[in-house]
Formats: structure tokens, C-alpha cells, sequence
């Protein structure tokens, strides 16, 4: 399901049904001049007793009709087949409703009664207009300060120092995307991670914020990747709804040209070898961060070195699909690396954001933080 229909659809169910019979009455009020306007095509000469009968029935059969395509689609056929009931035998009530005369007073009966339908109809649909306008509108207030919040929080990464280049950036499926890119100097390390929360929205991007808090904090008064996973795993198990997890891939590099590595129920960590020129996974298999709260991540250490490339990645990345249902999988992203390891970390990024784009449409949030050795 598109993005666009899953939001009508959610609109609809969500809906008030205080606000949904205010819809329903203009819809009511808008279609019964329908059948006051019949009487128009007979001459005025249409008892008044019809023409009541008509007038409601118009109404009537527009909700039947509204309501079916909003709500209850499988119902169709039994609106048409009333409908065309009716008209039916409209026919044969119609002979003995006929009045051969037209009153003087049903001009300006007519006239009146179309003038208070018309007003009916516009009354309600105001009402709905404006009792669902307001809320939306203060909702699409909160939703772009909530974006302007999300690009503070996670923006484009471009780092050049002495030892490395440092290229992130994050394209959320949404305003608000549950995706983190961060690189952050502390003591002289450098710490690089990747974090994708479970769902979209405004949680999911709340949830990450503080999840950035957390990492900042811990590294405060403390350099080690474990402690930070531990720790803000510790403060997060109780700070979140059920359902709400975090997967996370973190890579410190030490001054002693080591680096510690772990892996929190995400994808692995690529790292390019420069000096065997060779490509492989880093990868520890570990539960998401706020699961489980006493739970004890691991790292592992390894050395790198000039020249060496480390990749972190969301699913978004991967699991793009072609016309033949294929995702774009790891293995392709693991070719492009190793066949443009000469390029800087912001151009390989763009290849990537390219061939993936070509490949299929995005479905979820897209990130990537590339790192290179000097």
C-alpha cells in the first residue's frame, strides 16, 4: 500500500463518528436537492407528498453511497440495486402524483425549501470542514517543527580531520525518520554508529533523540563503545513504549590504531581492508538496544589501518526491491565499495543513494555513515 492511501485510509478509520454524521448530514443535504430538483423536469406538478418522498430519498441514497466507498465497499452493489429499485417504482407511483394543476404557493414553497437545503448542506460542511481543519492544521504545525527537529538531530555528517573522512547522511521515508547517523569525537577517539528505530513517526524520532542523548552522555565519562551500549540501553528500557527498540552498529577508533566493534541486532559493519584488499563483515549478534534491560553487550576489537574503509548501513539500504520483487541486498552494496575504493567517503555515498535509487523505490528510512582511514 502506498503512502498516500495508507494515510486516507488511516483518516477515515480514525475519524470522529460525531464528525463523520456531520459529513454524512451535508452529503444528506446536498443530494436531497436532487430530488427537489426533479420537480423542475415534471413541470412543478409533482405532489407535494412525492415530492417529499423524493427529496429524502435523494438524501438518503448520496450517504448510502458515500458511506460505502469510505467505509463499506462491499456494499455497492446492494446501494445500486437500491437505487435502481426505486426508480423502479418511482415509475408507477409517480401516475397518481401528478397534480394537474400547479398551486401559486408551490413557487415559492419550492424556492424555499431550496434555499434552506442548500444552506443545510453548506452549514455542515463547514462544520466538518472546520472541526477536522484545525486539528490538521496544528497537526502539520507540530509535524514540521518536528522535522526541523530531526534535521538538528541528525544532519548531514561531513568530518575531515588528521586520521580520518567521515561522510553520514539519513533520507527518512517520512518527516520524521527513525534513523541515526553520528560521528563524535571524545579524548582523542573517535566514535562512529548507526541506530534504526523500530517503526516511523514522531515516537520512533523521539525515541532516537534520546538515544543520542544518552550516547553524548555516557561518552562524558566514559571511552569504551560497550559502556555505551549497556548504559543507554540500562536508561532506555524504561523510558519507551513496549514495542519500541532500537538496533544499533557502533565502531570506536582508538589512538593505538585499534578499533572496538559491536553490533546490536543490526546489519554488520563493513570494513574494506586496504593492505589485502579485501572486503568482509564485522559482525557480533546481539539482541536490539531497550529489549531487554539487564542485558550485557559485547565488543570486539580489530586494527585498522591507511586506507581502510568502514561502512555502517540501515535496512533501508537494502531492502529496496526491483520490478521482480529483489531486494538490493548486501552483496551489491558490498560490490559497489570494493570497485570505488579510491573515491572519497561523500562520492561513494552518492553512488550508493544512485544505483539503489535506480534499482527500486524507497520504503523505509535510508542511512549510511562511511568512514576513511588517511
Amino acid at each position: 500500500m502506498s503512502k498516500k492511501k495508507y494515510y486516507i485510509k488511516e483518516f477515515w478509520k480514525n475519524l470522529p463518528i460525531k464528525s463523520y454524521i456531520k459529513l454524512l448530514l451535508a452529503i444528506f443535504f446536498i443530494f436531497s436537492i436532487i430530488g427537489l430538483a426533479t420537480d423542475i423536469f415534471e413541470g412543478f406538478k409533482q405532489s407535494y407528498n412525492f415530492l417529499f418522498i423524493n427529496i429524502i430519498f435523494s438524501g438518503f441514497i448520496g450517504v448510502f453511497y458515500a458511506h460505502t466507498f469510505i467505509k463499506q465497499k462491499v456494499f455497492l452493489p446492494i446501494a445500486i440495486l437500491f437505487h435502481l429499485s426505486y426508480i423502479y417504482y418511482q415509475s408507477e407511483f409517480k401516475v397518481n402524483s401528478i397534480l394537474n394543476t400547479v398551486p401559486d404557493e408551490k413557487y415559492f414553497l419550492f424556492g424555499l425549501i431550496l434555499v434552506i437545503l442548500i444552506m443545510l448542506a453548506y452549514v455542515f460542511l463547514m462544520i466538518f470542514i472546520t472541526g477536522e481543519g484545525i486539528p490538521h492544521i496544528k497537526l502539520r504545525t507540530e509535524m514540521e517543527l518536528a522535522k526541523e527537529m530531526h534535521e538538528v538531530l541528525v544532519p548531514e555528517i561531513k568530518i575531515e580531520s588528521n586520521d580520518f573522512l567521515i561522510y553520514g547522511k539519513s533520507i527518512p521515508i517520512s518527516e520524521v525518520g527513525g534513523d541515526l547517523v553520528d560521528a563524535y569525537f571524545s579524548d582523542g577517539n573517535l566514535l562512529c554508529y548507526i541506530a534504526d528505530v523500530s517503526g516511523h513517526g514522531v515516537s520512533s524520532g523521539l525515541f532516537m533523540g534520546m538515544f543520542k542523548s544518552s550516547v553524548h552522555t555516557v561518552l562524558l565519562n566514559n571511552n569504551s563503545l560497550v559502556n555505551v551500549f549497556n548504559n543507554s540501553n540500562k536508561a532506555l528500557s524504561n523510558l519507551k513504549k513496549q514495542n519500541l527498540f532500537l538496533t544499533a552498529a557502533g565502531i570506536m577508533f582508538k589512538k593505538d590504531k585499534t578499533a572496538e566493534y559491536s553490533i546490536a541486532g543490526h546489519l554488520p559493519i563493513i570494513h574494506f581492508n586496504h593492505s589485502g584488499n579485501e572486503i568482509k563483515q564485522l559482525l557480533n549478534k546481539q539482541i536490539p538496544i531497550s529489549v531487554k534491560s539487564d542485558f550485557c553487550f559485547k565488543s570486539e576489537n580489530i586494527t585498522y589501518n591507511s586506507g581502510d574503509i568502514f561502512i555502517l548501513i540501515s535496512d533501508g539500504i537494502i531492502e529496496v526491491f526491483n520490478q521482480k520483487n529483489v531486494d538490493f541486498g548486501l552483496s551489491r552494496i558490498m560490490e559497489l565499495i570494493k570497485n570505488y575504493t579510491t573515491k572519497s567517503p561523500e562520492e561513494l555515498s552518492s553512488i550508493i543513494f544512485e544505483e539503489i535509487s535506480k534499482y527500486g523505490k524507497q520504503i523505509d528510512d535510508q542511512s549510511l555513515l562511511i568512514i576513511k582511514c588517511k
